[in-house]
């Protein structure tokens, strides 16, 4: 039934409309919905269908194992340790040019060329390989493109400093 009513506005793209089918059920959980979010409008209004009271209402499960009891006795604390970006910034740069250094893009051509790795496996998409891979294979491609060859370095540390401003 609560799908039945949604779906409706979930075709047309209509969040408002479906959103006051809730609202007029369960003002207060409709307006804890973050918007578009068509997967918990839907619970929710299941919820509010089969119930016929707001979730607020509900009485909370119980709880056999004693878990809210001793959750309420913790005291959890979160700590985070970073180190300085710009140190961070010039050792992932050093790397970046220390695998240049090494082979990098002598390796990814031999292995282009032996059609070991392609920008669709999966390693082709990896950090510096797709890097390389697209300097390689680039449409324009010109011998000693000092241009092509710079974008591709700051490509491959911008990358490299991306993933780990997301490790961070």
């Amino acid at each position: 039934a609560a799908r039945d009513a949604l779906q409706p506005y979930q075709e047309a793209a209509d969040w408002e409309g479906g959103l006051a089918l809730l609202r007029a059920l369960d003002g207060p959980r409709a307006a804890q919905l973050s918007a578009n979010d068509w997967y918990r409008l839907h619970r929710a209004l299941v919820v509010a269908m089969q119930t016929r009271s707001q979730a607020a209402a509900l009485p909370p499960p119980p709880d056999d194992s004693g878990l809210d009891a001793l959750r309420a006795s913790l005291d959890l604390r979160c700590f985070f340790l970073t180190a300085p970006r710009v140190p961070l910034c010039r050792r992932i740069d050093e790397r970046c040019g220390a695998m240049l250094q090494a082979g990098l893009l002598r390796e990814v051509s031999d292995l282009l060329l032996q059609r070991k790795l392609l920008p669709s496996h999966p390693a082709g998409r990896a950090i510096g390989y797709r890097q390389a891979l697209e300097y390689l294979l680039r449409p324009c491609y010109a011998p000693r493109d000092a241009d092509a060859l710079s974008s591709f370095v700051h490509a491959f540390a911008a990358a490299s400093r991306r993933y780990a401003q997301q490790q961070t």
